[in-house]
């Protein structure tokens, strides 16, 4: 089943503020270009493209999967691309990006924009419809939902990135609404079933933290982070 939405605004104008940036035809206009990174095309692949000439080098082969920050780029462009730069050598098909939710109270499902496309100053990033079907058939937590994407930065940041990088792949957008662990682990095994045939990256937008102090920030992040590398989900 291919869904398809008709959904109409009186203005799509990127980077206005106050805009639902959808139009009929499915493409998610940006929000907050010209605000979080640069607007115009030229000047965002020049900084791009300079945030990856000073990028850590890659460390591991063939990674699935990155946490990259979501704040505006002259605070976290630098670590995003240190992030991207460990999967720059690959060729994936698709790119699953999982974005938080801060925008819309009360939402606590995986909200996926199900098809068309994210516009972004540089290019076209497609939707994979048919993986986008196949996790809605298999999931009942992963809901169509394309207001909790409305005015959401957190996937919105890391599209650019990906399109620089792999012009050529489709991406899913789902933002988390709550991390339930039975929820997230049923998500994870159908994910797994629908991509098996797929090269996959899976992007964690995450910021961590970005507002306590260097010493507390540093002592948590490591926690959290070594946590994660010890695939300890509870």
């Amino acid at each position: 089943m291919l869904l398809r939405y008709s959904i109409f605004f009186t203005s799509c104008k990127a980077g206005n503020k106050d805009t639902v940036n959808f139009d009929s035809d499915s493409i998610r206009y940006p929000a907050f270009a010209g605000q979080f990174y640069a607007a115009d095309s030229s000047t965002l692949t020049l900084q791009i493209k300079s945030f990856f000439a000073n990028a850590k080098p890659a460390r591991i082969e063939n990674p699935v999967a990155i946490i990259v920050p979501h704040a505006g780029y002259i605070y976290s462009g630098q670590i995003a691309a240190d992030a991207y730069n460990q999967v720059k050598n690959n060729n994936y098909e698709v790119v699953v990006v999982l974005g938080t939710n801060h925008t819309t109270a009360g939402f606590s499902k995986f909200g996926i924009y199900p098809n068309g496309a994210f516009s972004t100053p540089i290019g076209t990033a497609k939707i994979d419809n048919q993986i986008s079907d196949g996790l809605i058939k298999n999931d009942p937590d992963v809901k169509v939902n394309l207001t909790v994407h409305a005015k959401e930065h957190s996937i919105e940041v890391q599209i650019p990135f990906i399109k620089y990088l792999f012009p050529n792949a489709k991406i899913i957008p789902i933002i988390v609404g709550e991390p339930d662990i039975n929820m997230c682990r049923k998500f994870g095994e159908v994910l797994a079933k629908v991509m098996k045939d797929k090269k996959v990256l899976i992007v964690a937008s995450s910021d961590l933290s970005h507002y306590p102090a260097f010493n507390d920030a540093l002592k948590v992040d490591n926690k959290t982070l070594k946590t994660i590398a010890g695939m300890e989900f509870e």
